[in-house]
């Protein structure tokens, strides 16, 4: 016992020593004043900066009324008027809902949830019903508002989250804050929060950024197989709210080889299974619901991209993908209806010519940024790289390239890709 004390006691002593020479013993580090209490404000301060662009940006939407869509899917259901018809809202096709049927077999249950959720804090608000739209069949379209811009703020915060645990960009608040304003305040969103028909895509959108958060926080932690049940089980939420979540395991996946990450085949199996399961609960609820109905039936004979052949219809998505850059980096042209968008027939055509030039830019960049990453090369650049690429894989739902969607561009639908943008622009900013 007595020599142990004395080596104790000669750990934490140096002897005088010739210049130069090394320490017998090792010097105890300097200890670093604690961060984590300014660390903890600055999330705060970051949350409720986000928080309050959210209100500010959309607080005006409650004086708005129903438009265009937002009258079928809500003034004329009479399915979302009571919390009772919920269970028969998961066996029920969204444009069922609605006048317009037959427009293809659709599964949103839990966007059609939130409308009933929204009409029973109706009942219960004892609003003034001279400020409600006329139009809009008795419902206070305030309450509607009020909850799509509360969603929004939300999936705003879990984008904060999810830049704070992405590789490369971890625990940076300064990057993940700015970003994170950026998509609150993004003029692209402004359809997808404003218009209800658009609370699919917000709804969806939340859930899609909660399970992306929660995966790659379980990916620092020691449970990964808990965490990542629990990002499949959220990500199940993403999907009954819109199919536009289905991409979510392909980007983790390639996120983790962009990234390196190693493991044996079975452990890929055992992190990634509780998703497979979730995707198989989901074919099943739909096709329980729908009958096996699937998108692009006959009742999209009508639609943009159905009498083109499968050339052409590459062609016009090249244009559309471009658009979709310019409403990102530049949203100054924005618009609730790109029905007349052209249809590209010719590669001579100055708007394909000029598509194909923006999104060969954008790859080569990406491209470029990976090659620099994997030289070991400033990890900014592959992290943006892995931004710009998100963008594309996150608009395949929509790319009508597998399916006939029915819409040619939609800003609605940017809500989850331009993630990737906020990425892109996080990296950029922490420049490390």
């Amino acid at each position: 016992m007595g020599s142990y004390k004395r080596k104790a006691k000669q750990g934490h002593r140096t002897e005088n020593r010739r210049p130069g020479a090394p320490p017998l013993t090792r010097q105890a580090p300097e200890i670093e004043p604690p961060r984590e209490p300014i660390a903890a404000w600055m999330h705060v301060v970051a949350v409720l900066a986000i928080l309050g662009v959210c209100v500010l940006a959309y607080g005006n939407n409650l004086r708005g009324k129903l438009v265009m869509d937002d009258r079928g899917i809500l003034a004329d259901n009479e399915h979302i008027r009571s919390l009772t018809n919920v269970p028969h809202l998961f066996r029920l096709n969204w444009w069922a809902m609605t006048p317009v049927k037959g427009a293809g077999a659709v599964y949103r249950p839990l966007a059609a949830t939130s409308y009933a959720v929204d009409v029973f804090l109706m009942n219960g608000y004892s609003a003034n019903r001279e400020a409600t739209d006329p139009g809009s069949g008795g419902l206070d379209v305030r309450v509607l508002h009020a909850s799509s811009i509360a969603y929004h703020a939300l999936a705003s915060c879990f984008v904060y989250l999810l830049l704070l645990n992405l590789p490369g960009l971890t625990g940076r608040i300064f990057a993940a804050g700015w970003a994170a304003l950026l998509f609150a305040a993004h003029p692209v969103h402004v359809e997808a929060v404003s218009s209800h028909v658009g609370r699919a895509e917000v709804l969806s959108g939340l859930f899609f950024f909660v399970a992306t958060a929660t995966f790659l926080y379980g990916n620092r932690a020691r449970d990964c197989l808990g965490w990542a049940v629990g990002a499949a089980m959220v990500w199940l939420a993403a999907l009954l709210a819109k199919e536009m979540a289905v991409t979510l395991p392909v980007a983790l996946v390639l996120l983790e080889v962009f990234q390196g990450k190693k493991r044996t085949f079975a452990q890929w199996l055992a992190i990634y299974s509780p998703f497979v399961v979730a995707g198989i609960a989901y074919a099943l609820l739909r096709h329980w619901a729908l009958t096996g109905g699937a998108l692009g039936g006959s009742s999209y004979e009508a639609l943009p991209l159905s009498s083109v052949s499968y050339v052409e219809r590459l062609f016009t998505m090249t244009h559309a993908f471009a658009w979709y850059w310019v409403l990102l980096l530049a949203p100054a042209w924005l618009s609730a209806d790109y029905s007349g968008f052209p249809v590209t027939r010719s590669m001579g055509a100055p708007a394909f010519l000029l598509s194909v030039l923006v999104v060969g830019v954008t790859l080569a960049v990406a491209a470029f940024g990976l090659r620099v990453r994997r030289q070991g090369g400033r990890k900014w650049l592959g992290v943006a790289a892995i931004g710009i690429l998100a963008v594309y894989l996150l608009l395949f739902p929509i790319s009508n390239l597998l399916l006939n969607t029915g819409v040619v561009v939609s800003e609605r639908g940017l809500y989850i890709p331009s993630i990737g943008l906020v990425i892109a622009a996080a990296a950029a900013l922490d420049q490390g």
